[in-house]
């Protein structure tokens, strides 16, 4: 009897929260975009994974650096150095979480036919002058409304490939030795 009632409650309260979704006009969603607002249409960047890599020297007392790769030499999107406002679409379903505090942006460099972001180079030192060199393009961040943001890079952008780089890692995707991580890929001509 117990579990006849509990069973009711449950299926009750799954009903009256589907209500009240349905009644604001939005559904719970976790998908999360990030496209260029075109005049004509929304563009979507590459959207594709990196795998992040750490290399170390001397075994780590000369220093360590952390980069992420992508496939490919060169980005399927291209856009304009005037034009590089950006937009971020995640989920209304995505409780407490606000991934653009979660995404960073790289300009890329082509080493062996991939796309490299270098994340950070650390230099240790046994006298104390150790040096930290963060590579990470400023941006600014503007919340349009619920569940949209407006990415702007404080200064304009060079020539070349860039890539937005969430540090969520995507899911289970580690293989003991690598983590992915997604990308959303661009290139200024």
């Amino acid at each position: 009897m117990k579990k006849i009632i509990l069973l009711a409650f449950v299926l009750f309260s799954a009903t009256i929260k589907a209500q009240d979704i349905a009644s604001y006009g939005k559904a719970p969603s976790s998908e999360v975009k990030l496209y260029h607002p075109a005049t004509d249409k929304q563009s979507g960047l590459e959207s594709t994974g990196a795998i992040r890599k750490q290399k170390k020297k001397l075994g780590g007392f000369g220093g360590v650096s952390f980069s992420y790769e992508i496939k490919g030499e060169k980005s399927t999107v291209r856009l304009n150095a005037d034009s590089a406002i950006f937009v971020l679409q995640q989920g209304t379903g995505m409780v407490g979480m606000d991934i653009s505090m979660t995404i960073r942006l790289f300009k890329l460099e082509i080493k062996n036919g991939k796309r490299v972001a270098v994340e950070g180079e650390y230099k240790s030192s046994l006298l104390g002058t150790g040096k930290t060199t963060d590579t990470k393009i400023v941006t600014r961040n503007k919340q349009l409304k619920e569940g949209l943001t407006q990415i702007v890079p404080e200064k304009k952008l060079e020539k070349g490939e860039y890539a937005f780089v969430s540090s969520m890692m995507d899911g289970n995707n580690y293989d003991g030795k690598n983590t992915k991580y997604t990308v959303y890929a661009f290139a200024i001509d």
